[in-house]
C-alpha cells in the first residue's frame, strides 16, 4: 500500500488533489492454482469465493468469483424488517511479460449489488421502516502497457481504463430514481532516471457521460 500526500494529479489523475492511496495488488504468475474460501458471521452474513490461476510461457491468466450476503438489521424504531444486502463480483485478468522489456496487463471486473434500506419520516427526521432497495451494476476494464529498452533510462507507460455503471432506487417495487454513467480514460506516462533523481512527464484524457432520472417532491 502506497500513500502519496498532497496533490498527486500527475500520477493519480485530475481528481487526486489531496492525496492518493495506491493499493498494489499481487502480481499474477504462471503457477497453476485453484483456491476457495467460505466465511460466516453474525446477522446471517456469508462470504463465498473461488479463484483459479494458470499460465504458460509469457502469459498469466486468472479468474475469480465472490459472493457476499447478509440479512442485515433494522434501524427503524417501528417495524421488524431487516435490511439485507448482497454483492456478487466476477473478475478475469491476463498479463503478458516479454523478455524485451515489454509488459501488458489487462483485467475485467463485473459487480452486482443490492441493498435494502430504511427511508426517512420527514415529520420526525427519523428512519422509517420502508421497503426501499438500491441496485447497482458496475463493469470496469483496464489495459496497461509498459516498455523500457535494455540499458535505457526511460520507461514508457500507456493506460486505457473504462467504466460503465448504473444505480437505481426502488420503493415498494417502483423506481424512484436512477443514474447511468460511463467513463473512458486514456493516459501516457514517461519516467526518466536522472542519476539519483527522476523526472516524470504525463498526459491524460478523460471523457464521462452521465445521466440522472427520477421523481422528487419538486417534480421530475
Amino acid at each position: 500500500i502506497e500513500i502519496g500526500r498532497g496533490a498527486q494529479s500527475t500520477l493519480g489523475g485530475t481528481d487526486a488533489i489531496g492525496g492518493v492511496v495506491n493499493i498494489i495488488t499481487r502480481g499474477q504468475t504462471t503457477d497453476q492454482s485453484i483456491g476457495g474460501y467460505a466465511e460466516a458471521g453474525s446477522f446471517g452474513t456469508t462470504n463465498l469465493g473461488a479463484n483459479v490461476q494458470s499460465g504458460t510461457g509469457d502469459w498469466a491468466l486468472s479468474a475469480g468469483v465472490d459472493r457476499q450476503d447478509t440479512d442485515g438489521a433494522n434501524i427503524s424504531r417501528t417495524g421488524d424488517e431487516d435490511d439485507g444486502a448482497t454483492l456478487t463480483t466476477v473478475s478475469i485478468g491476463a498479463d503478458y511479460d516479454a523478455d524485451n522489456g515489454f509488459t501488458l496487463a489487462s483485467g475485467l471486473r463485473y459487480t452486482d449489488a443490492e441493498s435494502a434500506f430504511d427511508g426517512v419520516d420527514f415529520s420526525t427526521g427519523l428512519p422509517s421502516d420502508t421497503n426501499s432497495i438500491g441496485e447497482t451494476e458496475n463493469l470496469t476494464a483496464h489495459l496497461v502497457g509498459t516498455w523500457q529498452g535494455a540499458n535505457s533510462d526511460m520507461k514508457h507507460r500507456g493506460t486505457l481504463r473504462w467504466f460503465d455503471g448504473s444505480n437505481e432506487t426502488l420503493v415498494d417495487g417502483a423506481s424512484t430514481g436512477s443514474t447511468d454513467s460511463d467513463r473512458l480514460t486514456l493516459g501516457y506516462q514517461l519516467d526518466i532516471a536522472l542519476g539519483d533523481n527522476g523526472l516524470t512527464l504525463a498526459a491524460e484524457h478523460e471523457a464521462t457521460d452521465f445521466s440522472l432520472r427520477g421523481l422528487n417532491i419538486f417534480g421530475d
